[in-house]
């Protein structure tokens, strides 16, 4: 079960207080887990902003090598020519 909570202030002090109102409800309803909507919204998009990154990474990583492979075909070309 889940329940999200809107207010005005920061919500960590107002943690006791929801878990003893939940308690008093039902005293064998577990209450874990208690996090405010960034962590959770943080949580929620943490591995598709590393796969981003990753992505974001390699292709940076992609025009270097390519740049290396051509001068380094183009070197052996160049000597190939001027070596005889």
């Amino acid at each position: 079960m889940n329940l999200v909570l809107r207010t005005g202030t920061d919500a960590k002090p107002l943690v006791a207080a929801v878990r003893r109102e939940i308690q008093g409800v039902d005293s064998i309803q577990p209450v874990q887990r208690i996090r405010t909507m960034e962590e959770a919204l943080d949580e929620f998009v943490a591995q598709p902003r590393f796969n981003m990154l990753l992505l974001g990474t390699f292709a940076l990583l992609v025009p270097v090598l390519a740049a290396i492979g051509a001068y380094g075909a183009w070197r052996s070309l160049w000597r190939g020519a001027h070596t005889k």
